[in-house]
């Protein structure tokens, strides 16, 4: 082999090297921040706070009074995509539709998370104005999705709710509408959503909850307690079901 040969040689090889990289970072850079799951018994010991009340254990609900004012807002229809990203995005909302209810285990939980390789982690918040909860993390995460985050209450009869359980999906030019689509057919959902805005989407349900999409801002990365981010987070999809807050109006933003 000649020394031009070898030459054209080193450049496809080099240039093979260097997409596999590329092609790497797109699908693995989207997960869990190292030293978030050891911060866990610090947000238990935050949440056992006097101030703490049950609303605010919706901590990324971001109820703001936010008015309906491009309500005629229509997301484009898209297809979920058929990739990795596409089967984490419908595992987890699977897991948040079967798992968000007013009478579930926090055993069955956990037991679907080891099952999915997400190695999750319990602390469990006693408190005395609130009641038990026990708050559901996982160590690892699926490409493209990663933050799950679960709030189990313990009622006075001993029975568990799911107070709040959500996940991020990684942004992106369709992530939105993605999102929207993959929650309209896990959740069972209509079209139509209660609040329709560019950005946001949300659905009360006949038990009680209400489910969200939305694509979170910089403000909103910004003031999350729980994760942690830098800019090219900007964008990320956040999905999640919750109790309906009684009172809040169907214009308030979660």
């Amino acid at each position: 082999m000649n020394k031009k040969n070898i030459a054209i040689l080193i450049l496809v090889i080099g240039a093979i090297v260097i997409g596999y990289q590329k092609i790497n970072l797109s699908t693995e850079e989207f997960k869990e921040t190292s030293g978030t799951i050891a911060d866990i018994e610090k947000v238990n010991r935050d949440l056992k706070a006097p101030k703490q009340k049950v609303e605010s254990h919706a901590h990324i609900s971001n109820h703001q009074g936010v008015s309906n004012t491009d309500g005629n807002f229509k997301v484009a229809k898209v297809e979920i995509p058929r990739d990795r990203h596409g089967e984490s995005l419908v595992s987890l909302s699977s897991v948040i539709s079967e798992f968000g209810k007013k009478d579930i285990e926090v055993g069955n939980i956990t037991k679907r998370l080891k099952v999915m390789g997400l190695s999750p982690v319990v602390a469990l918040d006693k408190n005395e104005d609130t009641g038990d909860m026990h708050t559901i993390r996982t160590k690892n995460s699926l490409p493209g999705a990663r933050y799950f985050h679960a709030q189990i209450f313990t009622g006075k009869e001993g029975k568990q709710f799911v107070q709040h359980m959500s996940f991020e999906y990684r942004p992106g030019k369709q992530a939105f509408a993605q999102g929207v689509a993959t929650a309209i057919r896990e959740f069972g959902l209509s079209e139509k959503a209660v609040v329709q805005k560019d950005g946001f989407y949300s659905w009360n349900t006949f038990d009680g909850y209400v489910v969200w999409v939305k694509r979170m801002t910089a403000e909103d990365l910004k003031s999350d307690p729980f994760n942690a981010y830098s800019q090219k987070d900007i964008g990320t999809i956040r999905i999640a079901k919750e109790i309906e807050i009684h009172g809040q109006d169907e214009g308030h933003e979660h």
